[in-house]
Protein backbone atom coordinates (compact mmCIF):
# COMPACT_ATOMS: atom_id res chain seq x y z
CA UNK A 1 0.00 0.00 0.00
CA UNK A 2 2.86 2.38 0.83
CA UNK A 3 4.45 1.91 -2.60
CA UNK A 4 1.06 2.20 -4.32
CA UNK A 5 0.57 5.65 -2.74
CA UNK A 6 4.02 6.76 -3.88
CA UNK A 7 3.34 5.47 -7.39
CA UNK A 8 0.00 7.32 -7.60
CA UNK A 9 1.63 10.53 -6.36
CA UNK A 10 4.29 10.27 -9.06
CA UNK A 11 1.63 9.75 -11.74
CA UNK A 12 -0.37 12.73 -10.47
CA UNK A 13 2.76 14.90 -10.37
CA UNK A 14 3.63 14.04 -13.99
CA UNK A 15 0.06 14.73 -15.12
CA UNK A 16 -0.11 18.09 -13.36
CA UNK A 17 3.35 19.11 -14.56
CA UNK A 18 2.43 18.61 -18.21
CA UNK A 19 -1.10 19.97 -18.09
CA UNK A 20 -0.89 22.98 -15.77
CA UNK A 21 2.48 24.48 -16.64
CA UNK A 22 2.27 28.26 -16.27
CA UNK A 23 3.74 29.52 -19.54
CA UNK A 24 3.55 32.85 -21.33
CA UNK A 25 1.59 33.67 -24.44
CA UNK A 26 0.96 36.77 -26.52
CA UNK A 27 -2.73 36.85 -25.73
CA UNK A 28 -2.04 38.30 -22.28
CA UNK A 29 -3.51 41.69 -21.54
CA UNK A 30 -1.33 44.67 -20.60
CA UNK A 31 -3.17 47.25 -18.53
CA UNK A 32 -1.84 50.80 -18.12
CA UNK A 33 -1.85 51.50 -14.37
CA UNK A 34 0.20 54.73 -14.18
CA UNK A 35 1.39 57.48 -16.53
CA UNK A 36 2.83 60.99 -16.47
CA UNK A 37 4.42 62.31 -19.68
CA UNK A 38 6.62 64.74 -17.74
CA UNK A 39 8.56 61.91 -16.06
CA UNK A 40 10.81 59.10 -17.29
CA UNK A 41 10.76 55.91 -15.20
CA UNK A 42 14.17 54.29 -14.86
CA UNK A 43 13.74 51.68 -12.13
CA UNK A 44 11.07 49.62 -10.38
CA UNK A 45 11.07 46.96 -7.66
CA UNK A 46 8.41 45.06 -5.72
CA UNK A 47 8.32 43.64 -2.22
CA UNK A 48 5.39 41.43 -3.23
CA UNK A 49 2.46 41.49 -5.65
CA UNK A 50 0.75 44.34 -3.78
CA UNK A 51 3.66 46.65 -2.93
CA UNK A 52 5.85 48.16 -5.66
CA UNK A 53 7.95 51.33 -5.97
CA UNK A 54 9.11 53.13 -9.11
CA UNK A 55 11.81 55.75 -9.56
CA UNK A 56 11.41 58.45 -12.19
CA UNK A 57 12.94 61.78 -13.19
CA UNK A 58 11.83 64.96 -14.93
CA UNK A 59 14.14 67.01 -17.16
CA UNK A 60 16.95 64.64 -16.26
CA UNK A 61 17.35 65.85 -12.68
CA UNK A 62 14.17 66.28 -10.64
CA UNK A 63 13.32 62.90 -9.19
CA UNK A 64 10.34 61.27 -7.53
CA UNK A 65 9.36 57.98 -5.90
CA UNK A 66 5.98 56.48 -6.83
CA UNK A 67 4.32 53.81 -4.73
CA UNK A 68 1.50 51.30 -4.96
CA UNK A 69 0.13 49.18 -2.13
CA UNK A 70 -2.87 47.69 -3.96
CA UNK A 71 -1.31 45.59 -6.74
CA UNK A 72 -0.76 48.57 -9.01
CA UNK A 73 -4.37 49.72 -9.17
CA UNK A 74 -3.43 53.16 -7.79
CA UNK A 75 -0.06 54.94 -7.49
CA UNK A 76 0.91 57.89 -5.31
CA UNK A 77 4.00 60.04 -4.72
CA UNK A 78 5.89 59.10 -1.56
CA UNK A 79 8.93 61.30 -2.28
CA UNK A 80 9.36 64.25 -4.67
CA UNK A 81 12.55 66.15 -5.37
CA UNK A 82 11.29 69.76 -5.66
CA UNK A 83 11.95 71.82 -8.79
CA UNK A 84 13.96 74.24 -6.69
CA UNK A 85 17.39 74.27 -5.18
CA UNK A 86 20.80 74.51 -6.72
CA UNK A 87 21.79 70.87 -6.40
CA UNK A 88 18.82 68.50 -6.60
CA UNK A 89 19.49 64.97 -5.33
CA UNK A 90 19.75 62.25 -7.98
CA UNK A 91 18.13 58.88 -7.31
CA UNK A 92 19.79 55.90 -9.01
CA UNK A 93 18.58 52.49 -7.86
CA UNK A 94 15.98 50.90 -5.57
CA UNK A 95 15.78 47.72 -3.51
CA UNK A 96 12.50 46.76 -1.82
CA UNK A 97 13.18 43.66 0.35
CA UNK A 98 9.86 43.60 2.24
CA UNK A 99 6.68 45.63 2.46
CA UNK A 100 7.95 47.87 5.27
CA UNK A 101 11.56 48.52 4.28
CA UNK A 102 12.83 50.01 1.02
CA UNK A 103 16.15 51.61 0.11
CA UNK A 104 17.13 54.01 -2.68
CA UNK A 105 20.77 54.70 -3.55
CA UNK A 106 21.55 58.30 -4.53
CA UNK A 107 24.35 60.67 -5.40
CA UNK A 108 26.66 62.24 -2.82
CA UNK A 109 26.83 58.96 -0.90
CA UNK A 110 23.19 59.15 0.23
CA UNK A 111 20.81 56.26 0.81
CA UNK A 112 17.10 56.96 1.28
CA UNK A 113 15.46 54.52 3.67
CA UNK A 114 11.87 53.90 4.69
CA UNK A 115 10.85 51.55 7.50
CA UNK A 116 7.10 52.24 7.26
CA UNK A 117 6.42 51.42 3.60
CA UNK A 118 7.09 54.86 2.17
CA UNK A 119 5.24 57.03 4.66
CA UNK A 120 8.55 58.61 5.71
CA UNK A 121 12.03 58.60 4.17
CA UNK A 122 15.26 59.27 6.05
CA UNK A 123 18.63 60.21 4.54
CA UNK A 124 21.65 58.11 5.47
CA UNK A 125 25.08 59.45 4.52
CA UNK A 126 27.57 56.74 3.49
CA UNK A 127 30.33 58.64 1.66
CA UNK A 128 29.75 62.23 0.57
CA UNK A 129 32.22 62.03 -2.31
CA UNK A 130 30.76 59.06 -4.19
CA UNK A 131 27.54 58.41 -6.06
CA UNK A 132 25.89 55.13 -5.07
CA UNK A 133 24.74 53.80 -8.42
CA UNK A 134 23.45 50.36 -7.35
CA UNK A 135 21.86 48.91 -4.24
CA UNK A 136 20.76 45.35 -3.50
CA UNK A 137 19.22 44.30 -0.17
CA UNK A 138 18.84 40.62 0.66
CA UNK A 139 16.53 41.54 3.53
CA UNK A 140 15.69 44.63 5.57
CA UNK A 141 19.13 44.60 7.26
CA UNK A 142 21.66 42.87 4.97
CA UNK A 143 22.67 44.46 1.69
CA UNK A 144 25.24 46.02 -0.64
CA UNK A 145 25.67 49.28 -2.55
CA UNK A 146 28.04 49.88 -5.47
CA UNK A 147 29.63 53.12 -6.60
CA UNK A 148 30.44 52.66 -10.29
CA UNK A 149 32.61 55.70 -10.70
CA UNK A 150 33.94 55.68 -7.16
CA UNK A 151 35.09 52.06 -7.53
CA UNK A 152 33.71 51.20 -4.09
CA UNK A 153 31.45 48.42 -2.81
CA UNK A 154 29.75 48.88 0.56
CA UNK A 155 28.09 46.26 2.79
CA UNK A 156 25.71 46.63 5.73
CA UNK A 157 24.27 44.13 8.20
CA UNK A 158 22.04 46.57 10.10
CA UNK A 159 20.10 48.55 7.49
CA UNK A 160 22.94 51.06 6.85
CA UNK A 161 23.36 52.14 10.45
CA UNK A 162 26.92 50.91 9.93
CA UNK A 163 28.80 49.58 6.93
CA UNK A 164 32.17 48.30 5.74
CA UNK A 165 33.98 48.53 2.40
CA UNK A 166 34.65 45.46 0.21
CA UNK A 167 37.71 45.54 -2.03
CA UNK A 168 37.07 45.37 -5.77
CA UNK A 169 39.52 43.67 -8.16
CA UNK A 170 42.28 45.79 -9.71
CA UNK A 171 40.91 45.08 -13.20
CA UNK A 172 37.53 46.60 -12.33
CA UNK A 173 36.85 49.49 -14.72
CA UNK A 174 34.93 52.64 -13.91
CA UNK A 175 31.73 53.22 -15.83
CA UNK A 176 28.31 51.71 -16.44
CA UNK A 177 27.88 48.52 -14.42
CA UNK A 178 25.19 46.29 -12.96
CA UNK A 179 25.09 43.99 -9.93
CA UNK A 180 23.30 40.91 -8.61
CA UNK A 181 23.61 39.42 -5.11
CA UNK A 182 22.60 35.77 -4.67
CA UNK A 183 23.44 35.34 -0.99
CA UNK A 184 25.64 36.95 1.60
CA UNK A 185 29.13 37.12 0.12
CA UNK A 186 28.06 35.85 -3.34
CA UNK A 187 28.28 38.87 -5.64
CA UNK A 188 28.15 39.20 -9.45
CA UNK A 189 29.14 42.58 -10.97
CA UNK A 190 28.76 43.14 -14.71
CA UNK A 191 30.98 45.70 -16.42
CA UNK A 192 31.05 46.43 -20.17
CA UNK A 193 34.30 46.78 -22.05
CA UNK A 194 35.09 47.26 -25.73
CA UNK A 195 33.44 44.45 -27.73
CA UNK A 196 32.05 42.61 -24.74
CA UNK A 197 31.97 42.70 -20.98
CA UNK A 198 33.44 41.34 -17.76
CA UNK A 199 31.68 39.48 -14.97
CA UNK A 200 33.41 39.87 -11.61
CA UNK A 201 32.40 37.06 -9.25
CA UNK A 202 33.16 36.55 -5.58
CA UNK A 203 31.89 33.82 -3.29
CA UNK A 204 33.61 35.12 -0.14
CA UNK A 205 32.64 38.81 0.14
CA UNK A 206 35.51 40.11 -1.97
CA UNK A 207 38.38 38.22 -0.37
CA UNK A 208 38.98 36.78 -3.85
CA UNK A 209 37.48 37.53 -7.26
CA UNK A 210 37.28 35.64 -10.54
CA UNK A 211 36.70 37.34 -13.90
CA UNK A 212 34.56 35.82 -16.66
CA UNK A 213 34.10 37.22 -20.14
CA UNK A 214 30.79 37.81 -21.87
CA UNK A 215 30.61 37.25 -25.66
CA UNK A 216 32.21 39.84 -27.93
CA UNK A 217 29.51 42.37 -28.74
CA UNK A 218 29.97 45.94 -29.94
CA UNK A 219 27.28 47.16 -27.57
CA UNK A 220 26.55 45.51 -24.22
CA UNK A 221 22.91 45.88 -23.14
CA UNK A 222 22.26 43.59 -20.20
CA UNK A 223 23.67 40.61 -18.32
CA UNK A 224 21.18 38.73 -16.16
CA UNK A 225 21.56 35.54 -14.12
CA UNK A 226 18.55 33.52 -12.97
CA UNK A 227 20.78 31.68 -10.51
CA UNK A 228 24.52 31.31 -9.90
CA UNK A 229 24.99 29.09 -12.96
CA UNK A 230 22.37 30.04 -15.54
CA UNK A 231 22.47 33.49 -17.13
CA UNK A 232 21.93 35.47 -20.32
CA UNK A 233 23.77 38.32 -22.05
CA UNK A 234 22.13 40.77 -24.46
CA UNK A 235 24.08 42.87 -26.94
CA UNK A 236 24.11 44.40 -30.38
CA UNK A 237 26.33 45.01 -33.41
CA UNK A 238 25.57 47.64 -36.03
CA UNK A 239 26.48 47.39 -39.72
CA UNK A 240 25.61 50.71 -41.33
CA UNK A 241 21.93 51.30 -40.70
CA UNK A 242 21.29 47.67 -39.71
CA UNK A 243 21.24 46.58 -36.07
CA UNK A 244 21.77 42.94 -35.16
CA UNK A 245 20.71 41.90 -31.66
CA UNK A 246 22.13 38.86 -29.93
CA UNK A 247 21.09 36.64 -27.02
CA UNK A 248 23.68 34.39 -25.39
CA UNK A 249 23.20 31.88 -22.58
CA UNK A 250 25.60 30.36 -20.07
CA UNK A 251 25.02 27.39 -17.78
CA UNK A 252 28.42 27.45 -16.03
CA UNK A 253 28.56 30.92 -14.46
CA UNK A 254 29.90 32.61 -17.58
CA UNK A 255 32.81 30.30 -18.38
CA UNK A 256 31.24 29.35 -21.73
CA UNK A 257 28.44 30.95 -23.76
CA UNK A 258 26.05 29.64 -26.40
CA UNK A 259 24.39 31.85 -29.02
CA UNK A 260 20.60 31.52 -28.74
CA UNK A 261 19.34 34.22 -31.09
CA UNK A 262 20.57 36.64 -33.74
CA UNK A 263 17.95 39.06 -35.07
CA UNK A 264 18.09 41.91 -37.56
CA UNK A 265 15.80 44.31 -35.78
CA UNK A 266 15.15 48.00 -35.26
CA UNK A 267 13.37 47.29 -31.96
CA UNK A 268 16.17 47.56 -29.42
CA UNK A 269 16.41 45.22 -26.44
CA UNK A 270 16.32 46.95 -23.03
CA UNK A 271 15.71 44.38 -20.29
CA UNK A 272 15.46 40.65 -19.65
CA UNK A 273 13.94 38.66 -16.79
CA UNK A 274 13.16 34.98 -16.12
CA UNK A 275 10.55 33.68 -13.68
CA UNK A 276 12.17 30.24 -13.69
CA UNK A 277 14.81 28.46 -15.74
CA UNK A 278 12.42 28.08 -18.72
CA UNK A 279 10.11 31.10 -18.91
CA UNK A 280 11.65 34.46 -19.78
CA UNK A 281 10.78 37.87 -21.23
CA UNK A 282 12.74 40.52 -23.11
CA UNK A 283 11.29 44.01 -23.50
CA UNK A 284 12.45 46.88 -25.69
CA UNK A 285 11.65 49.79 -27.96
CA UNK A 286 8.45 50.01 -30.03
CA UNK A 287 6.67 47.90 -27.40
CA UNK A 288 8.91 44.93 -28.06
CA UNK A 289 8.07 41.79 -26.09
CA UNK A 290 9.94 38.55 -26.73
CA UNK A 291 8.96 35.37 -24.90
CA UNK A 292 10.60 32.01 -24.36
CA UNK A 293 9.23 28.92 -22.65
CA UNK A 294 12.24 26.67 -23.22
CA UNK A 295 15.09 28.50 -21.53
CA UNK A 296 15.77 30.73 -24.52
CA UNK A 297 16.32 28.01 -27.11
CA UNK A 298 13.52 29.66 -29.06
CA UNK A 299 12.11 33.17 -28.76
CA UNK A 300 8.79 34.47 -30.04
CA UNK A 301 8.50 38.17 -30.86
CA UNK A 302 5.26 40.16 -30.87
CA UNK A 303 4.27 42.20 -33.90
CA UNK A 304 5.13 45.89 -34.19
CA UNK A 305 2.12 47.95 -32.99
CA UNK A 306 0.18 49.49 -35.88
CA UNK A 307 -0.56 52.79 -34.15
CA UNK A 308 1.74 55.82 -34.20
CA UNK A 309 4.42 56.58 -31.59
CA UNK A 310 4.49 53.23 -29.77
CA UNK A 311 5.98 53.18 -26.29
CA UNK A 312 9.49 52.07 -25.40
CA UNK A 313 9.46 49.35 -22.76
CA UNK A 314 12.45 49.82 -20.46
CA UNK A 315 12.22 47.58 -17.39
CA UNK A 316 10.25 44.52 -16.35
CA UNK A 317 9.81 43.06 -12.86
CA UNK A 318 7.90 39.97 -11.71
CA UNK A 319 6.58 40.24 -8.13
CA UNK A 320 5.18 36.75 -8.72
CA UNK A 321 5.16 34.22 -11.53
CA UNK A 322 1.67 35.30 -12.51
CA UNK A 323 2.04 39.09 -12.55
CA UNK A 324 4.51 41.62 -13.90
CA UNK A 325 5.03 45.38 -14.22
CA UNK A 326 6.61 46.91 -17.31
CA UNK A 327 7.87 50.50 -17.30
CA UNK A 328 7.89 52.68 -20.41
CA UNK A 329 8.56 56.22 -21.51
CA UNK A 330 5.97 58.97 -20.82
CA UNK A 331 5.92 57.78 -17.20
CA UNK A 332 3.88 54.71 -18.15
CA UNK A 333 3.66 51.55 -16.06
CA UNK A 334 1.80 48.58 -17.52
CA UNK A 335 0.69 45.54 -15.58
CA UNK A 336 0.34 41.97 -16.76
CA UNK A 337 -1.82 39.71 -14.64
CA UNK A 338 -2.54 36.08 -15.39
CA UNK A 339 -6.13 36.51 -14.21
CA UNK A 340 -6.79 39.21 -16.82
CA UNK A 341 -6.43 36.64 -19.62
CA UNK A 342 -9.26 34.48 -18.32
CA UNK A 343 -12.43 36.20 -19.51
CA UNK A 344 -15.43 33.99 -20.08
CA UNK A 345 -18.99 34.51 -21.27
CA UNK A 346 -21.88 33.50 -19.03
CA UNK A 347 -22.58 30.43 -21.19
CA UNK A 348 -18.98 29.26 -20.87
CA UNK A 349 -19.04 29.80 -17.10
CA UNK A 350 -21.23 26.74 -16.56
CA UNK A 351 -18.36 24.40 -17.42
CA UNK A 352 -15.58 26.33 -15.71
CA UNK A 353 -12.89 24.82 -13.54
CA UNK A 354 -10.73 26.93 -11.23
CA UNK A 355 -7.23 27.60 -12.59
CA UNK A 356 -4.49 27.36 -9.96
CA UNK A 357 -1.12 28.89 -10.66
CA UNK A 358 1.72 28.47 -10.22
CA UNK A 359 1.43 24.71 -10.00
CA UNK A 360 3.75 22.99 -9.06
CA UNK A 361 4.55 25.39 -6.23
CA UNK A 362 7.06 25.82 -3.40
CA UNK A 363 6.09 26.37 0.23
CA UNK A 364 5.80 30.06 1.05
CA UNK A 365 4.93 31.02 -2.55
CA UNK A 366 2.01 33.22 -3.49
CA UNK A 367 -0.77 31.13 -5.06
CA UNK A 368 -3.57 32.38 -7.31
CA UNK A 369 -6.93 30.73 -8.00
CA UNK A 370 -8.45 32.11 -11.19
CA UNK A 371 -12.25 32.29 -10.76
CA UNK A 372 -13.10 34.73 -13.57
CA UNK A 373 -16.55 33.94 -14.93
CA UNK A 374 -17.81 32.09 -11.85
CA UNK A 375 -21.11 33.03 -10.29
CA UNK A 376 -20.48 35.45 -7.44
CA UNK A 377 -21.35 34.64 -3.85
CA UNK A 378 -19.88 33.20 -0.67
CA UNK A 379 -16.60 31.38 -1.05
CA UNK A 380 -14.11 29.43 1.06
CA UNK A 381 -11.26 26.99 0.59
CA UNK A 382 -8.73 24.88 2.44
CA UNK A 383 -5.62 22.91 1.48
CA UNK A 384 -4.91 19.51 3.02
CA UNK A 385 -2.45 16.66 2.61
CA UNK A 386 -3.47 13.17 1.51
CA UNK A 387 -4.27 12.29 5.13
CA UNK A 388 -6.69 15.22 5.47
CA UNK A 389 -4.49 17.49 7.61
CA UNK A 390 -5.32 21.11 6.78
CA UNK A 391 -2.40 23.44 5.92
CA UNK A 392 -4.03 26.66 4.69
CA UNK A 393 -7.61 27.88 5.14
CA UNK A 394 -9.52 30.98 4.12
CA UNK A 395 -13.13 32.06 4.39
CA UNK A 396 -14.26 34.84 2.06
CA UNK A 397 -17.63 36.18 3.19
CA UNK A 398 -18.59 37.34 -0.27
CA UNK A 399 -16.94 37.52 -3.69
CA UNK A 400 -18.32 40.14 -6.05
CA UNK A 401 -18.93 39.61 -9.76
CA UNK A 402 -15.76 41.63 -10.44
CA UNK A 403 -13.52 39.25 -8.49
CA UNK A 404 -11.24 37.41 -10.90
CA UNK A 405 -8.62 35.93 -8.60
CA UNK A 406 -8.26 34.61 -5.06
CA UNK A 407 -4.69 35.20 -3.93
CA UNK A 408 -3.04 33.85 -0.81
CA UNK A 409 0.38 32.85 0.55
CA UNK A 410 0.90 29.12 0.88
CA UNK A 411 2.04 27.76 4.24
CA UNK A 412 5.79 27.67 4.88
CA UNK A 413 7.97 24.63 5.58
CA UNK A 414 5.64 22.28 3.75
CA UNK A 415 7.23 19.01 2.63
CA UNK A 416 7.25 18.19 -1.12
CA UNK A 417 4.31 16.06 -2.19
CA UNK A 418 0.78 16.09 -3.56
CA UNK A 419 -1.93 18.11 -1.79
CA UNK A 420 -5.60 18.89 -2.37
CA UNK A 421 -7.32 22.27 -2.65
CA UNK A 422 -10.96 22.09 -1.58
CA UNK A 423 -12.71 25.16 -2.96
CA UNK A 424 -16.33 26.25 -2.51
CA UNK A 425 -17.72 28.98 -4.78
CA UNK A 426 -21.38 29.89 -4.34
CA UNK A 427 -22.34 26.44 -3.00
CA UNK A 428 -20.38 24.63 -5.74
CA UNK A 429 -17.44 22.52 -4.63
CA UNK A 430 -14.23 21.88 -6.54
CA UNK A 431 -11.29 19.65 -5.69
CA UNK A 432 -7.99 20.47 -7.41
CA UNK A 433 -4.53 18.96 -7.06
CA UNK A 434 -1.58 21.08 -5.90
CA UNK A 435 1.97 19.75 -6.24
CA UNK A 436 4.67 21.04 -3.90
CA UNK A 437 8.30 20.58 -4.94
Amino acid sequence: MKYLKIYLQVLIFISVSFNTENTFSFDFFLQTVDSNAKYTIFDIDCADSANCISLSRKNGQYHRIRHTTDRGLTWFDSFIQPDTGKFPMDLYDISYPDNDFAYVSCDSGIILKTSNNGKEWERIFIDSNKALNKIFMLDRALGYSLSNYGKSLYKTKDGWKTHNIISLPDSFLLGRTDMQIFDEGIIYIYSPIIEGGNIFITYNDGISWSVRKTPKLAYWIKTYFYNRQIGWALGAISFGSKNYYYIYKTEDSGQTWKLQSEILNQRNYNDICFTDSLNGVIVGNFELIMLTTDGGNSWKENEIPKYANPLSYNRIVFPSKSSAFITANLGVIKKWDKSLTSIFSSSEAKNLKPIIYPNPVQSGDEINIDIAGFEHGNSSFFICDILGKQLTTADYQYLSIDTKTITFTFARNVKPGVYLINLTIHKKRFNEILVVY
